[in-house]
């Protein structure tokens, strides 16, 4: 079977039956209604043409079986129908058996002290599975949401887990371990396992493939899983069964139908080098990267895609020596070529740092530039420390005023703050990189937005809209892992928001929201971290909010909020 392409069941040749009980007689077996309402929400995604695609006469129910031959007989009879795949579905309270191994479906006349009997044994659902001489699917996918489901996985073959490895074409999904117990929260619309399932199916993985493997379902299944807390599925497949696809990917986005936006990052002084390196390292797509400089070794030490020497005739030597005329001069001298590399840009950031020679004085000079070629333009500076001197800080100011007269944005840091919210012992080498990250992640927070799918995504023109003439703006940084992960990064994003600046968010006209994490962040994720940043924001603010993928963060996701168009200066 080496080389077989993902793909999904052959419609007309496959079968699938999906049992469930959710009301039982005992007193020992709660009712679950939820289980009623499993059934028919993935029998709506089987047969829906544009997502699992089987013919609705080839999707059985049986909900409220009164004994196992019911069961056993429907199976059976698709079993005997199906040439390509076979899938099968249990769901209800699950009971373990006195020998190891041993797996019941309790049925709505069981008695748990009376097994066996009035149950659905599992070895019964084995021998249709592991049979290849009497029934002739090529495929057979049996997934369980029951307690105890994973004791059907060293059962299919009646010895441990690791002697499965003999069966071809099986696949088994299971909510649970051997020896653990499955969850159905009071009140859920879904049991908590199917839900998730369910959850993928109908959403999709932006940013994915067309079509979610078996494989692929268990990994976002058991993401989902763990990050909430509940019980860990399991899964067991031989060969490339694996890549049989469970249904098509609702979020899928053809690559050829999402609009490009231009974006050029501009890094100019070593300050504004220095970030873009740590950009280029760290996200170096969807962007062209530009490093300007008077320091030539800078530039040899930079990956930017294009790099511009601007010492001209100037014979400046090494930098322009903290001299913002200097920085100015150079960077006008070098006008032409810069505005060629700058031809044909959206989006334009100008970042440096603000205090020093080439970026003070250069960066308004690229601004300038990127403005007659029709580019929105953001600048992403920073104040310099305290440290560093009266006069450095004096020709920030002026910096940063002329920078302002000319850019759409300008986003601000100021170093000393940023340093006050953490370690005040950090080493100076870690002091600049520090702002470096800040700087950094203000720039990949829009990158994202516009260039990586998500869960929402956020057109340029709205974002052009948003930030055009906006002068000031502030951003603040959350970042957080866990169940309630998004939450608790919108809410350390607005708290380091409020202590970088004086800009109260309640003053802004625009704020725009970025989340970036797995592709496990939902609608209902983005809507509720936009709530809480429009608790704190105006009523007449205008809030852009959108999700980015980025799946090697792992469980950890990043909120950026940038605010804008503050009432007062």
């Amino acid at each position: 079977m080496e080389g077989v392409d993902v793909r999904l069941p052959d419609p007309s040749r496959s079968h699938a039956v999906l049992v469930g009980t959710s009301e039982y007689k005992s007193d020992r077996l709660h009712d679950l209604p939820a289980v009623e309402r499993n059934l028919e929400a993935l029998r709506a995604v089987l047969t829906d043409p544009a997502l699992g695609g089987f013919p609705e006469d080839h999707v059985a129910v049986v909900h409220n079986p009164v004994d196992d031959a019911a069961v056993v007989s429907e199976i059976w009879r698709r079993a005997e129908l199906a040439e390509d795949t076979l899938l099968v579905y249990l769901a209800g309270h699950g009971l373990a058996g006195s020998r190891s191994g041993e797996l019941f479906l309790a049925l709505g006349d069981t008695n748990p002290d009376q097994l066996p009997f009035r149950t659905l044994r599992y070895d019964e659902l084995r021998t249709v599975v592991t049979d290849r001489g009497r029934f002739p699917a090529d495929n057979r996918v049996v997934i369980l949401d029951c307690c105890f489901a994973g004791r059907a996985i060293p059962a299919m073959s009646g010895s441990a887990v690791t002697g499965l490895t003999d069966i071809e074409g099986v696949y088994v999904l299971t909510a649970t371990a051997p020896n653990h117990t499955a969850l159905a929260l009071p009140d859920a619309e879904h049991t908590a396992f199917t839900g998730a399932v369910l959850d993928l199916l109908r959403t999709g993985v932006p940013g994915g493939p067309e079509l979610l493997t078996l494989t692929t379902v268990y990994e976002r299944v058991l993401q989902t899983m763990r990050s909430r807390g509940y019980p860990r599925p399991e899964q067991i497949n031989k060969d490339t069964i694996g890549k049989l696809a469970l249904a098509r990917n609702a979020a899928y986005v053809p690559a050829a139908t999402v609009p490009e936006v231009d974006i050029r990052v501009v890094g100019i002084g070593g300050g504004g080098v220095n970030a873009l390196n740590r950009l280029h390292d760290e996200h170096s797509a969807g962007y062209r990267s530009i490093a300007i400089n008077t320091d030539p070794t800078s530039l040899l030490m930079s990956d930017a895609d294009v790099k511009v020497d601007v010492r001209g005739d100037l014979a400046l030597g090494v930098g322009a020596g903290a001299n913002p005329e200097l920085g100015r001069l150079a960077v006008t001298a070098s006008a032409d070529d810069i505005a060629a590399v700058l031809r044909g840009a959206d989006l334009v950031f100008i970042t440096c740092g603000e205090g020093g020679g080439t970026g003070t004085g250069g960066a308004p000079v690229v601004a300038e530039l990127a403005r007659r070629a029709g580019a929105l333009t953001v600048g992403v500076v920073t104040r310099p420390f305290s440290f560093e001197g009266r006069r450095r800080a004096a020709q920030a100011e002026v910096g940063i005023a002329e920078l302002r007269a000319v850019c759409d944005t300008v986003i601000v840091i100021a170093n000393d703050r940023l340093l006050a919210l953490g370690d005040l012992g950090v080493s100076l080498m870690d002091a600049f990189r520090q702002a470096d990250q800040v700087l950094m992640s203000a720039i990949r927070s829009i990158v994202h937005l516009l260039t990586v799918p998500g869960a929402i995504r956020v057109g340029f023109d709205t974002v052009r809209a948003a930030l055009t003439g906006a002068g000031t703006a502030v951003i603040g940084l959350g970042r957080a892992s866990g169940p309630d992960r998004i939450e608790a990064a919108v809410r350390d994003a607005i708290a380091e928001y409020q202590r970088l600046t004086d800009h109260g968010i309640h003053g802004a006209g625009v704020i725009l929201l970025s989340i970036s994490g797995d592709s496990r962040i939902s609608y209902a994720d983005v809507s509720a971290a936009a709530a809480l940043v429009s608790d704190t924001a105006h009523p007449d603010a205008d809030l852009v909010f959108g999700a980015a993928f980025d799946d090697s963060a792992g469980d950890q996701v990043e909120v950026a909020i940038v605010a804008a168009r503050f009432s007062t200066p």
